[in-house]
Parts: structure tokens; sequence; C-alpha cells
């Protein structure tokens, strides 16, 4: 036997070549997966495969969130709001037939102004510093004009901007639906 090594000679491990005598020591040898561990790879693998799906299948709003010039009219159906933006959101807006919410009702259109204003004219707009703060003015800024589906709600705070009253109003405005997927590998389209 000088060819052959004994267990004792080949270390804790044992020989892999060894055979299993029994059933009990086969037994020893086989170690069964639990059914619960079973349960949680399947359960990780749904979530996982449903996060994918998801990923590239949905799509999600992008937008943009502003403070919009709501005039007092005596007729609700003749009510408009007014924002502010930057040339980019004016371009989206224009793009894409952008959807604006006021209030969180969704509005029936938004049309961009294509003449620029500067920030001088949108400060004489405003008819003062004061309300410029509740307004992101650029250098040059594009004048959107949304038309709501129902007549934004007032409050008692109403500013006055040249000539005539008004309130300002949360607006959103949606500049690009796209799937989760494109957001995480920083792609917009």
């Amino acid at each position: 036997m000088a060819g052959r090594k004994t267990e004792a000679e080949n270390g804790p491990e044992g020989s892999t070549a060894h055979r299993v005598a029994s059933s009990e020591e086969l037994d020893h040898y086989i170690k069964v997966t639990n059914p619960s561990a079973w349960i949680v790879t399947l359960a990780a693998l749904l979530l996982v495969g449903g996060v994918l799906i998801w990923a590239f299948a949905a799509t999600v709003p992008v937008t943009i969130g502003t403070t919009g010039i709501a005039p007092i009219v005596d007729n609700p159906e003749n009510a408009k709001v007014m924002c502010i933006v930057d040339k980019a959101t004016a371009d989206r807006i224009q793009g894409t037939g952008a959807k604006a919410y006021i209030e969180g009702v969704e509005a029936k259109s938004v049309q961009v102004n294509r003449t620029p204003l500067s920030a001088s004219e949108v400060l004489n707009l405003l008819g003062s510093d004061f309300y410029a703060n509740s307004i992101e003015i650029n250098d040059w800024n594009y004048l959107a004009i949304i038309e709501p589906s129902e007549a934004p709600e007032h409050t008692d705070f109403e500013i006055r901007c040249m000539g005539f009253k008004a309130h300002l109003v949360p607006v959103s405005i949606v500049v690009l639906e796209t799937r989760p997927i494109n957001i995480v590998l920083g792609s917009s389209e």
C-alpha cells in the first residue's frame, strides 16, 4: 500500500475518493437546503424582477415647481396664470406640449411667449422687488401662460402687478416623462 494514503494522511477533510459505506454516513455528507432559504431567495428574485420591469416599462414625470401669478378676474372662465421660466424650460414646454398643474389641478394648456423678458422687465411686471423673491428670475426669462381647467382658489393675500390685482399660486410644469432606468443611467430620452 505504498501508493495509497490513509484518511489520517489526507488531513481533516478526508479522502475525496472515499466511498460512503452506509446511508447514515451519506446523510452526514449531504446538507439539505432549508425551505425557508428557498422562499427568501425566490422573494428576492421576484422583487428584483419587479423593479427591473418597472424601471423599463413605467414612466415618471419630470416636473419643475414654480410660482404663478393668477390675476383676479370677474369671469372665472377668463382666468389665466402667468409663470416666469428660463430658456431651457421654455424650449421643453414648446417642444413637448407640457402639462401643468395649478394647486394640484391639471390645466387645459400651456403656451410660452417666444419673446424673452429681461430681469428688469419682469420686475416691472411684478411691480415690486418683494414679490420677485417668490419667483426665480434670470437674466432672460420667458412668460408661460397657463389656462387652468378651473379657476384657481384665491386667498386673502393679494399682490398688485402693473395695475392689476393677483394671487401667487403654486404651479408644477411637467417638462418630460421618462423611464426610471433613464434617470438612473443619467439620460433624458
